[in-house]
């Protein structure tokens, strides 16, 4: 009994490992570049890791001061995604060889950021979150980090996907912090949802989408997390000299929509190696409410429990007129989870939209805004035009 009993914890403790073959920080030193780890407590006791790539030149003189870059991931992926295309090529290291002090955030749950004060990750408290709760506690306590540590007032601002997301909320909830984002450069823009389409999101919507029992028994707890068996399949599987790795392309293109000429195969054993990386189960919801209701919103608890949440019926909205951070959108026509409809939408609500940036590519889908074979020269060189452009008013200032 002992026996079994051994065996089954140490599965538990295998499957849930997230000690990655490389991780951030040891990635960015075998691409060259020097770095730091930072770990930061948010107000509910959440313990996060930023990692920062300083300019290889401040080594010898810790009192140089450059524009910072702030980079935040979006959902189940982590800060390894800015720098797996790698040096010349990886958003991090561009801007980086632009000149910018380059801080990667990491949110609750992921990787990096799989710890609290008070409660272990195993237990169903620790998942107790959606996105909401990033943009009102992660995302601040780590952008407030930065400016600290660094003694500057503001930053520019890069986001994919859920990192879109919590920064309409955060600009919304916390308008103070528009003053601290020089600009924000959005990729593949999530607020109103309701034009998301494919067969995962078909599949799930229908359980996860509104309140309901299998909500309550599922809800609160980890999504997708990264761990050693799922690693050593996909290692196996998705290798790039492997018969059946056309098989993990279409499902990322299940998922994110079909493009398989754009799609860089040599990153897929770096790609499965990090992500995903780890979410709560909440936090799929909340999209999927957002897909159905057809509003951007906070989390719906249903009429009763929303009553005690938030003193009415329904979710209050978020209000998007009091966004005031200098914005730049970057679309796709065939992102099944950023349509461009629903990206239009968004549009009208942004007071201070500087550019919206329609990808000319047709297939353009979710993932080519990190790890397409063209992403440089699509994406990355717009976002270094853009963002110089700006730091060049705030100069002039």
């Amino acid at each position: 009994m002992k026996t079994i009993f051994k065996q089954i914890l140490l599965f538990l403790v295998i499957s849930t490992s997230t000690v990655l073959t490389l991780p951030t920080d040891e990635r960015i030193r075998k691409h060259g570049y020097p770095v730091e780890k930072h770990v930061l407590q948010t107000r509910d006791g959440y313990v996060l890791t930023l990692f920062r790539i300083p300019h290889p030149q401040d080594a010898a003189d810790q009192n140089t001061t450059r524009p910072i870059a702030f980079l935040q991931h979006g959902l189940l992926s982590s800060s390894d995604c800015w720098i797996l295309n790698g040096p010349g090529l990886a958003i991090a290291y561009m801007l980086v060889e632009d000149g910018y002090d380059v801080w990667l955030g990491n949110t609750r749950g992921n990787t990096y950021s799989k710890r609290h004060v008070n409660y272990s990750p195993f237990f169903q408290r620790f998942w107790l979150y959606d996105w909401h709760e990033i943009a009102m506690y992660d995302v601040p306590a780590m952008i407030d980090y930065v400016l600290y540590t660094t003694g500057q007032k503001s930053l520019h601002y890069v986001g994919h996907s859920q990192g879109t997301t919590v920064l309409f909320v955060m600009t919304s909830m916390i308008p103070s912090f528009n003053k601290k984002i020089k600009s924000a450069q959005l990729l593949a823009p999530v607020a109103w949802m309701n034009n998301i389409r494919g067969p995962f999101v078909d599949l799930i919507t229908p359980f996860l989408g509104l309140p309901n029992g299998f909500v309550e028994l599922f809800g609160s707890m980890e999504f997708l997390p990264n761990n050693m068996i799922l690693r050593a399949l996909g290692d196996q599987m998705c290798k790039e000299d492997s018969i059946i790795q056309e098989f993990c392309s279409n499902v990322i293109f299940l998922i994110c929509g079909w493009d398989k000429n754009s799609f860089n195969k040599s990153l897929m054993a770096d790609i499965i190696d990090t992500h995903p990386a780890g979410a709560s189960v909440n936090q799929v919801m909340h999209f999927l409410q957002e897909h159905l209701s057809g509003k951007f919103r906070q989390f719906d608890y249903g009429f009763l429990r929303n009553i005690v949440v938030y003193g009415r019926f329904t979710p209050p909205e978020y209000n998007l007129s009091k966004v005031k951070v200098p914005i730049f959108l970057y679309y796709g026509d065939n992102d099944y989870l950023s349509h461009p409809v629903d990206v239009h939408r968004l549009m009208s609500y942004l007071p201070n939209l500087k550019k919206a940036f329609r990808v000319p590519d047709k297939d353009w889908n979710h993932l080519d805004y990190l790890w397409a074979n063209n992403v440089k020269e699509m994406i990355f060189d717009k976002i270094l035009e853009n963002v110089n452009a700006m730091e060049s008013l705030v100069i002039k200032g």
